[in-house]
């Protein structure tokens, strides 16, 4: 696997990419590329296997999901260890200034990333960890789904999806530091170009808001 990118987005000036690649020992690095100035850079230190990196719209944020939540239980039948919910859902404030209060750009400003001590922004949210895919940032929002535990109908819809109403929806709004978790199950879900909206689908139903 090691000659291959997992995942890829683009930043909302669409001249910084952010994408996955595996190294040697198996885990996914999180590396930014900017197209204008071939500059590339590693966020992660390949330590933890890191997924689904995503700019938020108001371009001040990074996420991505860790898998970096150890609390290992015994799995008694087959004596081997088991991680229920590996992962954390991390963030880093892609300006030093923004590291504590995150702000959306104005008109006048240009989105720019500090690469000097990006790394060393990184936080986690405070939030349980989870089998958590999917990952997505809107404005002022960012989402992920959830299942609970893991089997041969959660492997289909992960690599190849059908459409079946398995995952829970969660929304951070990190301004307020409030979590909000939908009820019912779904199928998909994504924001609209404006990051602003949800798109979600539920079987054969959509729903927006």
């Amino acid at each position: 696997f090691t000659w291959e990118g997992s995942d890829y987005t683009w930043a909302p000036d669409s001249t910084w990419v952010a994408y996955t690649f595996v190294g040697d020992n198996r885990n996914s690095r999180v590396f930014l590329y900017n197209l204008a100035t071939k500059q590339k850079v590693a966020l992660t230190d390949g330590f933890f296997d890191c997924l689904n990196p995503a700019f938020d719209a108001d371009g001040s944020t990074l996420y991505f999901l860790s898998y970096s939540n150890y609390e290992v239980r015994l799995d008694a039948t087959q004596d081997n260890h088991v991680l229920p919910s590996p992962a954390q859902v991390m963030a880093v404030k892609l300006r030093s200034g923004e590291a504590k209060n995150s702000s959306s750009l104005s008109n006048s400003q240009a989105f720019q990333i500090e690469t000097e001590g990006l790394a060393q922004r990184i936080t986690q949210l405070p939030v349980k960890g989870a089998n958590a895919f999917h990952l997505k940032a809107g404005k002022g929002l960012v989402g992920w789904s959830t299942v609970e535990g893991w089997d041969d109908s959660v492997n289909e819809e992960v690599y190849r999806a059908r459409g079946q109403a398995k995952w829970t929806l969660h929304l951070y709004d990190p301004a307020t530091k409030k979590e909000t978790v939908l009820a019912e199950p779904i199928s998909e879900w994504s924001f609209d170009p404006s990051g602003a909206h949800l798109l979600i689908k539920k079987g054969t139903d959509f729903y927006v808001g």
